[in-house]
């Protein structure tokens, strides 16, 4: 049996990677099963689901449980991915598999690795940001925005990325000791007139306490690259 809290014991039920197709099936059955206990569901939806997350699912984890019977189904549906990498992801998250078993099983699966590639993540949809160049995908698209001499709101967007990424919100002392206390609100308002940046990611941002915004997209859909 795997373990709630401890990767160790998990160590103990989960076979090296030399093992065959079925075995991985066990395993990955064996996950889901885990997942589904009542300390696991809770922790999910307490450190794994974001505000925006459970808000979309009306603030109750037992109405949820009710309607879905499978947390890593709800995974799948706020992620856009497959159900297997769903069960796989959320246990890594949970601690309970390590990464490089997770990696195993994805393979056993035919699922793309955990780290994917800038083409795998574009071609998944997710936001894609490659820090040199100033190239942003989302939704399989190239977005044309005219970044130009805005570098300021290039790295106002890139911190946004990094906190989602981080799944935390942003606010000025993000900026540093001597920021003003509206520079998130300004900075967020200049990229809603930045030609070519999309009002559907702009209403992404949203308001979470005073001076306080947050990237409202999943950290899992989110992918920050440097070359």
């Amino acid at each position: 049996m795997i373990a709630t809290h401890s990767s160790s014991n998990t160590d103990k039920s989960i076979p090296s990677c030399n093992t065959s197709f079925e075995e991985a099936r066990r395993v990955f059955h064996l996950l889901r099963w885990h997942l589904n206990s009542p300390a696991a569901r809770k922790r999910i939806w307490n450190e794994i689901f974001t505000e925006q997350q459970r808000d979309r699912l009306g603030n109750d984890l037992a109405a949820t449980v009710r309607k879905y019977k499978d947390l890593a189904l709800v995974w799948h549906e706020l992620t856009n991915t497959t159900y297997p990498r769903a069960v796989i992801v959320l246990s890594v998250k949970l601690g309970q598999l390590p990464k490089y078993r997770a990696e195993w099983l994805l393979r056993e699966g035919k699922e793309a690795p955990l780290e994917m590639t800038r083409s795998q993540a574009i071609a998944e949809g997710y936001l894609v940001v490659h820090r040199n160049s100033r190239e942003v995908w989302w939704r399989n698209e190239a977005l044309l925005i005219e970044w130009g001499n805005h570098q300021v709101l290039w790295d106002f967007f890139v911190k946004a990325c990094e906190h989602a990424k981080r799944n935390k919100a942003l606010d000025y002392r993000s900026f540093g000791e001597d920021a003003s206390t509206k520079i998130v609100a300004e900075r967020k308002c200049r990229l809603k007139q930045l030609p070519g940046f999309p009002p559907e990611l702009y209403d992404l941002f949203q308001t979470e306490g005073v001076r306080t915004q947050r990237l409202a997209i999943s950290p899992d859909e989110i992918f920050l690259f440097e070359d």
